[in-house]
C-alpha cells in the first residue's frame, strides 16, 4: 500500500468540500455557466441551441446586493469598501484576547517609524485588557492602539491587498475563523484556501480520520476504524492538515511494511502508530566544544555508533576517544549485557565516568532489541544514570533496525517486537530528555544487501544511509515532502530512498517550468555532483549552499540584495572557516552535513537549504541568458550525457571546468545509458 502525502492532501481536500455547504461548491461552475449563457466564452460553445446568438448582452447592468455608498463606485471599489469595513468592525469590537494572526502580501516598511513586516512571516496582533493592540513585528513586540493599526495598513491599500487574507485567522471569543471568511473575500470553494498549514476546526480531525480509514482499509474492522479516529480526534500535537496527513502516512506506511496489504485488528499497532508522533532529532544534540564522545550498545555498535553518528558527531565538535576500548561498552543483544539495567553501577563504567568526568560530553547509545523487559523505564534509568555521573551530558539513542526479510524467514515475527521496543525507549526519551532515532521510522524490511552485513546488522554503508535519512530533511513530521518519482527519476538505479525523492522534486519543478526531461536528468547529475542530493550541503569555504551549491557569487548572487541574506553568506562562511581552524575540512560527508545542519538550525527559514526553493534558485540561471546553448541544444536533440556537461560549464560553472565536464557527462552516460 503506497499512499503519498499529495493524495492524502487530496483526500482531505474533498472531505472538507463534502461538509461544506452545496451553493459554494457549485458556485464558480454556475457562475462560469452563466457567462456561457449570455454569449461569453468559447465560439464553440455559442453553436449550442440553448446559448444566445450574437454578441453577449453588455446592456444591462448586473445585478448585486451591497453596499450603495453613491453614484460612481464600481463593483471592485465596492467590495473593496465593504471588506476595509469588516475588518474596522473587527478591530472596534475586539474584546481583550482577541487576536489576529496574519501575513502581509507586500513589505510595510519603516512600519511606525522604525518596525516592519515581511512577506511570508507570520505576526500575531493581541489584543490588550487596556483595549490596545500588542503586535510582533521584525523588531519584537511593539503596542499601539487600535486605530494607529488600522491606519498603517490601510495606508497601503485594501485590506485583502496588504494582507494576506488567505492565509490569515481572526479569532473571536475563542473561535478561530480563516480571515477572508470572515471578509467574505475568500477565492475557493470551501470558503479558505486549504494547504498543509490550514489549521483543523474543532470535530473536523475524527470525521478525516475516519474517512480516510475507510478508504484506504475498506476490510478493517469497526473497532480499529473508532479507535484511530478517537486517537486522532484526542490527539493535541494534530492541529493542522499536515500533521493529520504525517500520521496517515506513518500509519499506512507500517501498516504496508508490517503486514503487506492485510489490515490488521491488532489494538497494539495504536499505540505504535501514536509512538510517531514527537520524534526527536540530532539538532536537538548540543555543540561539542572539543568533548569526547563514549558508546554503549550491542553489536551494532561498530557501523552504527562509532562509525556513521560518531562521524556526524565529529562535525558538532566532539571528539573520538583516545582509546577505543576503554570509551566503549558493548553486549549482545538477547542477553543480560544488552540490557540498559546492565551498565548502571558497572565498575568499568563507573570508573570512566569518575575519572574522565570533565572530558566525556556525549553518549550514543545502540540498544534495543527483542528482549520482552520494560525499555521505557530502564532506558530512562540509564540516561539518569549517566546524567548524575557527569552533569550536563547529551544523549543519543540509536534503536534496533529492520531485520530483513531475505535474510530469515522469521522477519515479520521478530520485527513488531523490535518496533515495540523502540517504541518504549521513544517514550523514555520524551520522558526524560534525550534523542532517540527509531531506524523503522526510516528503513523498511527490504532494504538493499549493502545496507546489512548479514540481514540483522547494519553495515556501515547501511548505517551511512540511515545518517543521511535523519540529516537530509526526512525526519519524522516535517523536513522535506514526500514526492512521486516521475519517469527520469525511477531510471536511476544507485540512489537511497532520500536521494531518489530530491531528484523527484528537481524533475517535478523542471518539468513545471517547462522544461524537457532531457535537461531535469542533466539537472539531477550535476546536483548529485555538487551536494550528493543532500540539501545540507556547504562547500567552497561556505560560499556554495544547498542542492545545487548555489553560489554567493553565482545563482544565488541576486539574494544578496536582501541584507538577510548577504549577511547569511557572510555568517555561513564564518562559521565554515571557523570550523575548519578548529577541527579541519568538514569534507564531503557526514561532517560536512552536520555542519550544514548547525547553520540550518539557527536560521530555520533560510531558503538556500530548501530544496524546492534551492532548485527554484538554478532555475533562473537554466531559464536566462547562461541556459541558452542548453535550451538550444536540448531542442536539437543532444543526448543527457551532452547536456550535463553544458549544464556544468554554463550553469554550475565550477573551477575545474574541463574535468567536471568531463565527470558529470560520465555519470550521465552510466545513470541514463
Amino acid at each position: 500500500m503506497i499512499v503519498t502525502r499529495q493524495q492524502l492532501l487530496i483526500d482531505i481536500n474533498n472531505i472538507i468540500k463534502e461538509d461544506t455547504e452545496w451553493w459554494r461548491r457549485v458556485r464558480k461552475r454556475d457562475k462560469k455557466n452563466l457567462r456561457v449563457l449570455i454569449g461569453h466564452g468559447k465560439k464553440s460553445n455559442r453553436k449550442k441551441s440553448y446559448v444566445k446568438k450574437g454578441g453577449p448582452y453588455t446592456k444591462d447592468p448586473p445585478k448585486y446586493s451591497g453596499i450603495k455608498a453613491g453614484p460612481g463606485l464600481g463593483l471592485l471599489e465596492e467590495s473593496t469598501t465593504e471588506a476595509n469595513t469588516r475588518f474596522k468592525g473587527f478591530l472596534d469590537s475586539a474584546k481583550p484576547g482577541d487576536k489576529l494572526e496574519f501575513k502581509v502580501k507586500k513589505p510595510i516598511e519603516r512600519f511606525w517609524f522604525i518596525d516592519y513586516f515581511t512577506p511570508g512571516k507570520k505576526y500575531v496582533a493581541t489584543i490588550r485588557p487596556d483595549n490596545k493592540v500588542s503586535v510582533t513585528t521584525d523588531r519584537g513586540l511593539k503596542d499601539k492602539t487600535k486605530k494607529e493599526l488600522m491606519e498603517a495598513l490601510f495606508a497601503k491599500g485594501p485590506i485583502c491587498d496588504v494582507l494576506d487574507c488567505e492565509q490569515s485567522y481572526a479569532t473571536i471569543g475563542g473561535e478561530r475563523v480563516a480571515l477572508c471568511k470572515f471578509l467574505g473575500k475568500c477565492k475557493s470553494d470551501t470558503g479558505f484556501k486549504i494547504t498543509p498549514d490550514t489549521p483543523l476546526e474543532p470535530g473536523q480531525k475524527s470525521i478525516i480520520a475516519t474517512k480516510l480509514t475507510n478508504k484506504y482499509l475498506p476490510k478493517a474492522k469497526p473497532g480499529f476504524i473508532e479507535k484511530v479516529a478517537a486517537a486522532v480526534g484526542g490527539q493535541k500535537l494534530i492541529k493542522t492538515i499536515k500533521d493529520i496527513i504525517e500520521f496517515f502516512k506513518k500509519l499506512f506506511d507500517k501498516i504496508s511494511d508490517m503486514f503487506g496489504m492485510s489490515t490488521p485488528g491488532h489494538g497494539s499497532l495504536q499505540k505504535t502508530i501514536m509512538g510517531t508522533m514527537g520524534s526527536t532529532s540530532l539538532n536537538n544534540i548540543a555543540a561539542g566544544n572539543g568533548k569526547t564522545i563514549m558508546y554503549i550498545g550491542n553489536s551494532q555498535t561498530s557501523a552504527v555508533g562509532r562509525g556513521a553518528f560518531g562521524s556526524w558527531a565529529q562535525g558538532k565538535g566532539y571528539k573520538r576517544p583516545p582509546n577505543k576500548n576503554k570509551y566503549s561498552f558493548t553486549g549482545s543483544g538477547g542477553t543480560a549485557n544488552g540490557y540498559p539495567t546492565h551498565w548502571i553501577d558497572h565498575p568499568s563504567l563507573e570508573k570512566l565516568l569518575t575519572d574522565e568526568k570533565d572530558k566525556i560530553g556525549l553518549a550514543i547509545i545502540c540498544l534495543g532489541d527483542s528482549q520482552n523487559k520494560s525499555w521505557d523505564t530502564d532506558a530512562g534509568k540509564l540516561v539518569n544514570y549517566l546524567r548524575k555521573k557527569i552533569p550536563g551530558i547529551s544523549v543519543l539513542w540509536v534503536g534496533a533496525p529492520p531485520i530483513q526479510k531475505w535474510s530469515t524467514k522469521y522477519s515479520h515475527k521478530r520485527n513488531p517486537s523490535r518496533i515495540k521496543t523502540n517504541e518504549k525507549i521513544k517514550s523514555a526519551s520524551k520522558t526524560n530528555n534525550f534523542t532517540f532515532i527509531d531506524p523503522f521510522e526510516y528503513l523498511t524490511n527490504n532494504e538493499l544487501k549493502s545496507s546489512y552485513s548479514d540481514g540483522l546488522h547494519m553495515s556501515h554503508a547501511g548505517a551511512g544511509r540511515l545518517l543521511s535519512k535523519t540529516l537530509s530533511g526526512h525526519q519524522p513530521g516535517q523536513g522535506v515532502t514526500q514526492v512521486a518519482a516521475g519517469p527520469v527519476a525511477n531510471q536511476i538505479k544507485k540512489l537511497s530512498a532520500s536521494q531518489r525523492n530530491i531528484a523527484a522534486i528537481i524533475e517535478r519543478e523542471f518539468m513545471t517550468a517547462g522544461l524537457p526531461a532531457s535537461i531535469a536528468a542533466a539537472a539531477i547529475v550535476n546536483a548529485h555532483s555538487e551536494s550528493g542530493l543532500k540539501p545540507l550541503a556547504v562547500g567552497d569555504g561556505g560560499s556554495a549552499v544547498g542542492l545545487f551549491g548555489c553560489h554567493k557569487n553565482g545563482a544565488a548572487a541576486y539574494l544578496k540584495r536582501d541584507k538577510k541574506y548577504k549577511d547569511a553568506f557572510t555568517e555561513t562562511r564564518r562559521r565554515f572557516q571557523e570550523y575548519k581552524k578548529n577541527h579541519g575540512h568538514p569534507g564531503y560527508g557526514a561532517r560536512m552535513l552536520a555542519l550544514g545542519g548547525d547553520i540550518y538550525k539557527n536560521n530555520p527559514n533560510d531558503i538556500r537549504f530548501d530544496p524546492v526553493a534551492n532548485t527554484k534558485i538554478i532555475l533562473r540561471v537554466v531559464l536566462g541568458s547562461f541556459g541558452t546553448k542548453l535550451r538550444q541544444r536540448a531542442k536539437q536533440g543532444a543526448d543527457i550525457a551532452e547536456l550535463a556537461a553544458i549544464f556544468s560549464r554554463d550553469v554550475e560553472r565550477p573551477a575545474a571546468e574541463a574535468e567536471q565536464m568531463a565527470s558529470r557527462s560520465s555519470k550521465a552516460k552510466r545513470w541514463f545509458a
